[in-house]
């Protein structure tokens, strides 16, 4: 997964070095807060920090589609006072934007996602009577999942946009995501 991402940003980059016209182009970074929850068994439930890169291209400002790596965070619990339990999500992701043009700086957008996702679960527990008794496993499982997407952004110079939207990511059948992000999108 590590590998896949880092080639996806350095083919994208090549591209605009290689590209005569990049007009259309355009890189975009995200920070967000976010709810991991794992929807069925209600044993992982949990705020972290979450991270975006996407770069995209913007068909006439009103439809755009954008490649992204995300870093959704490591959500930790404790199950019953005995099991402590770790969820590690990452995210290789597709979206198309639709643009509302209303003739603002500000330009409200909707999107959807389609995903390719990592999950890598840990889980460990230790003898209450005993510190030196252990027993943990691990496991990682990859998943598609859906989202959707909704907010505003706003014009700061010609080529340069700030935004803040709201979001929700199907990650696995029994894992959700929601949170908020705000970003920087910096069009060629």
């Amino acid at each position: 997964m590590k590998k896949l991402s880092k080639l996806l940003i350095v083919t994208a980059l090549s591209s605009f070095a290689l590209s005569a016209q990049a007009e259309g182009w355009y890189v975009q970074g995200d920070l967000g807060y976010s709810r991991i929850a794992e929807v069925d068994y209600d044993i992982v439930k949990d705020n972290v920090l979450s991270q975006r890169v996407s770069v995209g291209y913007d068909f006439a400002n009103k439809f755009r589609v954008a490649a992204d790596y995300t870093n959704f965070g490591t959500a930790k619990t404790t199950y019953e006072n005995l099991v402590d339990v770790s969820l590690k999500i990452k995210s290789l992701g597709l979206t198309g934007f639709y643009d509302f043009n209303i003739n603002s700086k500000f330009t409200p957008y909707v999107g959807v996602r389609l995903a390719y996702n990592k999950a890598d679960i840990k889980a460990s527990t230790t003898n209450t009577y005993s510190r030196y008794y252990t027993l943990s496993d691990s496991a990682s499982e990859s998943r598609l999942g859906i989202g959707a997407l909704a907010g505003v952004q706003y014009d700061l110079a010609p080529n340069l946009k700030i935004n803040a939207g709201v979001e929700y990511n199907r990650i696995a059948a029994d894992v959700a995501q929601a949170g908020v992000k705000v970003g920087i999108r910096y069009n060629f």
